[in-house]
């Protein structure tokens, strides 16, 4: 059977190699949530590292979707318990993403897992989840700490404003 070309077969063609050998322009990730994200450092009484406490802080518009059909009671406010299911299937999703929480101190990656106190508020016009995650074992700070949260996909952007939203504080003193 002939194969028969038009004009814009050839433009498509030739349009199709050109991209090919200049390359086509990255796709960029943009996200669809925004955060703004406050950490806590647990220290036990030994001087080690046991937990991480995280507070995020949902944009606007995100927080309007997730908050519908939450109002279970009709009472016209969404409440901290009416968001615990919620809470506890965000913690299942995280966990799948390693809380989006990477550390290490040196060479040694730290590895968490969920402690279950994960709760959720609605106030002005914003979600707050907060959550705390303890390392699989606790670990004396030696050497640098390199802590990063984030979303490597970029899906969701993750903000700590500055250094101050990171806090230290030991174990039992209104942790």
């Amino acid at each position: 059977m002939p194969v028969e070309f038009s004009v814009r077969h050839l433009v498509a063609a030739v349009s199709g190699l050109l991209l090919i050998l200049t390359g086509a322009p990255p796709a960029s990730a943009h996200p669809h949530i925004f955060v703004d994200a406050r950490a806590k450092l647990v220290f036990n009484d030994a001087g080690a590292i046991e937990q991480l406490r995280h507070e995020w802080t949902f944009d606007p518009s995100f927080s309007a979707w997730i908050i519908q059909g939450l109002d279970t009671d009709d009472d016209g406010v969404v409440s901290s318990p009416e968001m615990q299911r919620l809470a506890d299937e965000n913690m299942v999703g995280l966990a799948g993403y390693q809380f989006y929480t990477y550390a290490s101190i040196g060479e040694r990656d730290l590895a968490f897992e969920a402690v279950g106190d994960q709760s959720m508020a609605y106030e002005d016009g914003r979600v707050t989840l907060q959550y705390s995650i303890h390392l699989a074992e606790p670990t004396v700070l030696d050497g640098t700490l390199e802590l990063a949260v984030g979303d490597p996909e970029y899906y969701v952007a993750i903000t700590i404003a500055d250094a101050s939203a990171v806090t230290r504080r030991p174990q039992g003193k209104g942790a």
